[in-house]
């Protein structure tokens, strides 16, 4: 089964996210669920990106870079 390769800024990204909602807004379990939630939705990418394309076009961030909603937030992958 593929999945997503994240690179150090989407790992801080998704610890700055998971102290945003865990322990500012002090709802550890829905940090928890959305980070989960992320992560499978990156892997799904991997997953489906193989077989179809997927996502919004965004060459101003390189080359075969698209964009994916996921709720409030965007996916960025290549």
């Amino acid at each position: 089964m593929l999945v997503a390769r994240r690179t150090q800024a989407a790992e801080k990204d998704l610890q700055e996210i998971a102290f945003q909602i865990g322990l500012v807004s002090r709802r550890p379990n829905v940090a928890d669920k959305i980070i989960d939630e992320l992560i499978e939705q990156a892997n799904n990418l991997a997953i489906t990106s193989q077989i179809a394309t997927i996502g919004t076009e965004a060459p101003e961030f390189g080359r075969d870079v698209r964009l994916f909603c996921h709720k409030r937030w965007v996916l960025i992958f290549r």
